[in-house]
């Protein structure tokens, strides 16, 4: 399977799957273990084919086979996740967030399977911040209490995928910073970002697509945080990542939690536009001075009819 996804070949992977799929399903031992096991590398290819229908039904399938509260449990769940993420499915990633981060066994899992979880709190967080998640769906308060420098302290980033992990970290925490209006937070850490992208990214050909993400957050201070002026800065570089197909490591969505196209729209939309506020203040400023120059015409009209 991992010639087929590491060239990004996900149809020939998916053959693969379904031809060991039907051998184990014939052996005369149970072999659910090993079935599920191709079923989740099949449910990763229709993810990267953007195949919602085929994910959902592999989800669903193997859920049924699967004891709840189990690793492989909390493994299906993390791909239902990735799949509403990328399918901008957002109330559908909180909904499976919940279900999992309520379960009782959830706290007790190893920090590099808790890892991605932590990750996933960090995004839905900022997509209930910048609207894309209705507020009145959310169930509890868990999201209430997200603090960023606590989660920055709690992603250890120890598992085999930190390099991928720290770039999601990285975007995370740019994207909330702006959101919360933190600008001054954002000047001091263009220039880390910048050294980052150089020594870590610059001359990766798989994580092309990150390096260009990472260079376009680093120039939103020079934008001077106005979104015309940024989009006219990053137009070539977005053009060039939105033409990139993903190439992550095979099946690893860990440095792409969601598709780097769509939370880049999310950073832009989050700040103002001088030309909008510009049109705002003349309209207030017309609409003051229309009202004084009524309110003192009315004073005079008064001042007359009381000679």
């Amino acid at each position: 399977i991992g010639q087929y996804t590491t060239v990004s070949d996900f149809r020939s992977a998916i053959k693969v799957c379904e031809k060991a799929i039907a051998v184990f399903q014939k052996k005369p031992y149970n072999a659910q273990r090993l079935i599920n096991s191709f079923l989740n590398q099949k449910l990763m290819c229709h993810i990267r084919l953007k195949e919602n229908a085929e994910a959902q039904a592999i989800i669903a399938e193997t859920l049924e086979q699967q004891i709840e509260g189990s690793l492989s449990w909390f493994k299906t769940l993390e791909h239902g996740v990735t799949l509403a993420f990328h399918t901008r499915n957002y109330e559908d990633a909180y909904v499976i967030y919940s279900m999992a981060s309520r379960h009782p066994k959830f706290k007790g899992l190893e920090m590099r399977h808790l890892e991605i979880w932590l990750l996933f709190k960090a995004y839905l967080f900022y997509l209930i911040s910048v609207g894309k998640i209705k507020k009145a769906t959310l169930k509890s308060e868990e999201f209430q209490d997200f603090k960023l420098n606590k989660f920055l302290n709690d992603v250890a980033l120890s598992s085999k995928d930190a390099e991928g992990m720290r770039i999601s970290v990285l975007i995370i925490d740019a994207a909330l910073n702006l959101v919360e209006g933190k600008f001054g937070k954002m000047i001091d850490t263009a220039d880390a970002l910048a050294k980052y992208r150089q020594r870590h990214l610059a001359k990766s050909h798989a994580l092309y697509r990150h390096n260009i993400m990472i260079k376009m957050v680093s120039m939103i201070p020079r934008s001077g945080f106005e979104r015309t002026e940024l989009k006219r800065m990053t137009e070539v570089p977005f053009r060039n990542m939105k033409n990139t197909p993903m190439q992550t490591d095979g099946l690893n969505f860990v440095s792409e939690i969601m598709p780097l196209e769509d939370i880049w729209e999310f950073i832009v939309d989050s700040l103002k536009s001088k030309t909008k506020e510009t049109k705002e203040t003349k309209e207030t400023k017309e609409t003051k001075e229309t009202k004084e120059t009524k309110e003192t015409k009315n004073e005079k009209g008064e001042m007359k009819k009381g000679k």
